[in-house]
């Protein structure tokens, strides 16, 4: 069989046309510099020396050239890289630092919550140690409140503190100028049986309310509550001995009550209610026996008034002295004019009078 029958071959048919290398390689764009040094490859056609010769990689060494640690640097057993050395770390972490035995004071740091690395439990001297924190919003956990013996500006104008008060002291004697200017809230509770410096304890502070405050030995507690214009109510004041009082409650123009009052040994109250224009009630006088002014009070209610027409015989009992009677000196009320109508028709003032107490009326002092 021919061939042409086959047709394999036919006359006058052109022969089959093969791409060129040109055109087999012409969709590639390296260039010699862009293809490694000493390699070659076809580009459109030609053969291309490749001239590339890539930057060598950077050492260990100098990777980490800029690195600074030792060994003493690094947490005991963990390992870092440091100028080209694999380092393992021998430092023993700090998991407590001694408050105390550093002398670490907190004074105008910008903590909201001290970091629990510091330990306070042995903290006694506890004067100014976080005064001027404006933003701490929480006491530190682990202060033994019962041993500290200084308290003096402890919280001093930590104005972010609005938290309620509740704690507890044993040996503290000085608690002078501890929550001035501060945000709490209120006192559910303090006390120290020693405590002997209160002055201007919680001055100028937030403080809206008050519980219980024990002081059994405190006789001096002048400005305690000066300017706390929130303040609208006082409870469970537990001070017996207290002999001076001056400017107590001065400027608290919100306060509108007080649940009790020991004047037992009080000798001076000068400004003790200054400025507490909204004081409708005081629920207990007990032994009142020395001067005392209600002059910026004209809101006082009745009930309080005729406990001032009840005398008391000693210390400790409610009411007001017979001073005539057990032979104290004279002394001096002063009520704001506005309750003069009924001291007068209820007959108190002639009560009072007839004891050596003097009786005065004034709108303001």
């Amino acid at each position: 069989m021919s061939l042409g029958r086959l047709g394999l071959i036919q006359a006058g048919q052109p022969s089959k046309q093969c791409p060129t290398l040109a055109e087999m390689t012409a969709d590639a764009t390296a260039t010699a510099e862009q293809i490694a040094e000493g390699a070659t490859a076809y580009v459109k056609g030609e053969k291309v020396t490749g001239t590339y010769e890539p930057e060598p990689c950077p050492t260990l060494a100098e990777m980490t050239a800029d690195a600074t640690a030792t060994a003493a640097d690094i947490v005991e057993g963990k390992t870092a890289y440091a100028r080209g050395e694999k380092l393992t770390g021998t430092l023993v972490p700090v998991t407590k630092i001694d408050v105390a035995a550093e002398g670490i004071k907190f004074a105008y740091s910008t903590f909201e919550e001290v970091p629990e690395v510091f330990d306070f439990s042995n903290v006694t001297d506890a004067k100014d140690l976080l005064s001027y924190n404006t933003n701490l919003k929480s006491i530190p956990e682990g202060i033994d409140f019962l041993k500290i013996t200084n308290a003096q500006g402890i919280f001093v104008s930590c104005t972010s503190l609005k938290i309620d008060i509740d704690l507890n002291f044993l040996s503290c004697l000085n608690f002078s100028y501890a929550f001035q200017s501060s945000g709490i809230l209120s006192v559910i509770s303090i006390s120290s049986p020693v405590a002997n410096n209160v002055q201007s304890m919680f001055i100028n502070s937030a403080i809206k309310s008050v519980l219980s405050i024990d002081f059994p030995a405190l006789d001096k507690a002048n400005n305690f509550f000066q300017n706390c214009k929130s303040l609208v109510t006082v409870q469970g004041l537990n001070m017996p001995a207290l002999t001076s009082a001056n400017g107590f409650l001065a400027g608290c123009n919100s306060l509108q009550s007080i649940d009790r009052f020991d004047f037992s040994n009080m000798t001076s109250t000068i400004d003790m209610f200054q400025d507490c224009s909204a004081l409708s009630s005081i629920g207990d006088v007990i032994f009142l026996h020395t001067s005392l002014s209600l002059a910026d009070s004209p809101n006082i209610d009745e009930d309080t008034l005729r406990r001032f027409g009840g005398f008391a015989n000693a210390a400790g009992e409610s009411g007001v002295a017979p001073l005539k009677t057990l032979g104290l000196p004279a002394a001096t009320l002063t009520f704001n004019t506005a309750v003069q109508t009924y001291l007068e028709t209820e007959g108190i003032i002639a009560k009072l009078t007839d004891e050596n107490w003097t009786v005065n009326f004034a709108d303001s002092m």
